[in-house]
């Protein structure tokens, strides 16, 4: 069993042309119980507030200001080694928009600033006699753009440029147990200074009420300098470890510090709408990534396969997709759960997405003698394909059902084996009843979840990164409920697992970017109550 409390309260107020709204937040989780009874050190706290202020001139000028914060505290992560510590973020933006707001002929300003500050380490939230580690990271991102929007006759045309500027500095320390005081030891990130330009134009023509084309460009200038390229990490006897050493030590380049790349996306996208009972589409894009600060900037040193150096020279990823959707409905849908006059209703809808994959990046292993087995990343060709469908139904006035189901496939085909951290076999059943009664309504319903064990994984580091854990398959069940009062309040339960079945997700969290997660059992059975309210 899981505890684990949230709490929050949104204000809205708006008088005359000024208006603001208000969201604050809190979350406390705490350590759980699986279904063998195993507790699991899971847990974190977390609060933030989100404020939106905006004033209105005219119906051409309007102006935003919006405002988050975000703190999370002691993030106890039982799959990982390390505990973040707490990770706040700051988000400031304004907004200008002068012209329709309509967006038939607009223009929008934006301009914001992100601010992130993290903390790490090994020892603080768990027993651990052995080598102590913690990390520091400190990262500025500051950005704004320009967009414009103009329809003319049948055409809708959005061009617009933008600007971003990224300060990231990651700095490592560790501490013997023989030692008093921790030593700085490697950069995550060896304070990078990115900056990058884009320019993009997308242009749709609504040939016809169900025939509507829309075609798109962008284009990517990213220039990029490691500041502390030659600052040193660590000394071994007289020689001296430095971000540019370690990057020689497993690609063999000299690395000067600066690198500039840019990459060219288009997409084109055709939509079929003969009536509104049915949704056609079919997109052909291709899209080139220029790779991340993870990706290419990661500087730690480390023996025993415990290092991690990211490849400063990759090259962009670029990726050549197919997608296909389509929803087709009744007359009478509207949404699940709800129907025209109350009549049977149902829905019908899915995609398919076929991605070939050019220089596609992937964190690896190193093969070399001298830094066998720390982490690198590098270039690959790829394939990925996805597959959906989904349906719903609504019957009897008051029943509904639906369900989805997903199918991922990943292929390195430059090595011949199997990506990791692809996504298995998956499939939702939700059946659903609700009425109206004189206070309000109720409901009651129950759902099932199915994932297939999956066998095509990363699971051996001598051949891969040898991320990915064999969990096996599962299905867990849940029931709920609700009850609302006259639209204003409401309450909810419900019981998660309730067969108590023992399991573990195949995927990995990202958050705490750990490249050796551990598999770990879910919550057992958990019995929720939630209460909502508004005045």
């Amino acid at each position: 069993m899981i505890i684990k409390n949230y709490s929050t309260i949104l204000l809205r107020a708006r008088e005359s042309n000024l208006y603001t709204t208000l969201n604050a937040h809190t979350t406390n989780a705490t350590p759980y119980r699986s279904a063998n009874r195993d507790k699991i050190n899971f847990g974190y706290n977390r609060d933030g507030v989100n404020l939106i202020l905006g004033y209105v001139f005219d119906p051409f000028n309007e102006i935003k200001f919006s405002f988050l914060e975000d703190n999370i505290k002691n993030d106890k992560q039982p799959q990982h080694t390390m505990d973040l510590l707490y990770t706040r973020r700051y988000v400031s933006k304004i907004n200008y928009r002068f012209g329709f707001n309509d967006l038939s002929d607009t223009l929008n300003f934006d301009l914001s600033y992100i601010k992130l500050d993290r903390e790490a380490d090994n020892f603080s939230n768990r027993q651990n006699n052995a080598n102590q580690v913690k990390m520091r990271v400190d990262r500025d991102i500051f950005n704004t753009s320009v967009k414009y929007d103009k329809d003319i006759l049948s055409f809708h045309n959005l061009i617009g440029i933008g600007y971003t500027h990224d300060n990231h500095i990651a700095k490592r320390y560790a501490k013997a147990n023989n030692q008093s005081e921790f030593k700085f030891n490697g950069y995550r990130f060896p304070d990078i200074e990115v900056d990058e330009f884009n320019l993009f134009d997308t242009i749709k023509y609504s040939i016809s009420p169900a025939h509507a084309i829309s075609i798109g460009l962008e284009y990517d200038y990213n220039k990029a300098k490691i500041k502390a390229l030659n600052d040193v990490v660590q000394s071994n006897g007289v020689i001296n470890i430095t971000p540019q050493i370690i990057w020689k030590n497993h690609y063999g380049d000299i690395f000067d510090g600066d690198i500039n790349q840019d990459a060219l996306s288009m997409a084109t996208r055709y939509d079929f709408t003969p009536d509104d009972t049915q949704i056609y589409s079919l997109s052909l894009e291709s899209i080139e990534r220029i790779p991340s600060n993870d990706e290419r900037f990661v500087s730690l040193n480390g023996a025993n396969a415990q290092g991690w150096a990211s490849n400063p020279n990759l090259n962009p990823e670029r990726r050549n997709r197919i997608k296909t959707e389509f929803k087709l409905k009744n007359s009478n849908f509207i949404d699940y759960m709800s129907s025209k006059f109350d009549n049977d209703s149902w829905q019908i809808g899915g995609h398919f997405i076929a991605d070939w994959a050019n220089d596609f990046i992937i964190l690896d292993r190193s093969k070399s003698i001298a830094t066998k087995g720390n982490v690198i990343s590098r270039n690959i060709d790829a394939r990925l394909y996805s597959l959906n469908g989904n349906l719903s139904y609504n019957f009897l006035e008051n029943f509904g059902f639906k369900t989805n189901i997903y199918y991922n496939y990943g292929e390195n085909k430059s090595d011949n084996r199997p990506l990791y951290q692809i996504a298995p076999l998956e499939m939702t059943l939700n059946l659903d009843y609700q009425n109206y009664t004189k206070f309000g309504k109720y409901s009651i319903g129950a759902a099932m979840r199915a994932v297939a064990s999956q066998n095509r994984g990363d699971f051996d580091k001598n051949s891969g990164l040898g991320i990915d854990n064999k969990t096996g398959g599962f299905a867990i069940f849940d029931l709920y409920a609700s009850i609302a009062i006259k639209g204003n309040w409401e309450a909810r339960f419900g019981v998660n697992n309730i067969f108590n079945k023992k399991y573990s997700e195949y995927i990995s969290g990202s958050h705490v970017e750990a490249i050796e997660p551990s598999a770990v059992d879910a919550p057992g059975r958990g019995f929720y109550v939630s209460f909502n309210g508004k005045f």
